[in-house]
């Protein structure tokens, strides 16, 4: 499980503690300041279930933890120019939800997946590989993954901040795909 909001990261770790199966829990210690009404009362979020963050018709964008906010800030960039982007927060990993990506892919044709792992290897690449297979029929243009680069987390604060995915390269990502869109 890698969770992007507070509500998530509690009913994830309520679903994860009454699961029979063994769950693996991570916490993204950048997101630890992130402040959210929480309700109080007992309440768990779907293990497998991903999240329609906003939806759209030109673009799919899929994103694996604290990624939704590029995705989010780069669907507001592409509004601006006519681009309606449907933004999915993937919640879980393992299972990850195919059925929602595939009919958001059904709807918008093409799809971008932002992931913050290295570019092998990554769920990312699973994501892609899996809508590859069963809704090719569906692309009207290359699948696009967003990656940290294939080297070592950098030490430096500034250096860490240009290894990331940024939305600078999303839409650089982005532009390639969604050209015939502006025509």
């Amino acid at each position: 499980m890698i969770f992007s909001h507070p509500y998530d990261a509690k009913g994830l770790l309520n679903a994860a503690i009454a699961d029979d199966n063994i769950v693996v829990y991570f916490e993204d210690k950048t997101l630890y300041g992130l402040k959210d009404e929480v309700p109080e009362e007992y309440y768990t979020v779907e293990i497998g279930k991903a999240k329609v963050k906003r939806e759209g018709t030109d673009l799919t964008i899929v994103t694996i933890g604290k990624m939704i906010y590029v995705a989010l800030e780069v669907a507001e960039k592409l509004e601006k120019e006519g681009v309606s982007v449907e933004v999915i927060d993937l919640v879980t990993v393992a299972p990850w939800d195919q059925e929602t990506i595939i009919n958001s892919v059904k709807k918008t044709g093409r799809l971008i997946v932002i992931d913050e792992a290295n570019p092998h290897n990554n769920t990312a690449t699973d994501i892609a590989a899996v809508i590859g297979n069963k809704a090719f029929d569906y692309l009207d243009g290359p699948i696009k993954c967003v990656t940290a680069p294939n080297t070592p987390v950098p030490f430096a604060t500034n250096l860490e901040q240009l290894y990331l995915p940024n939305s600078k390269r999303v839409m650089e990502e982005a532009a390639e795909i969604i050209d015939d869109l502006k025509k």
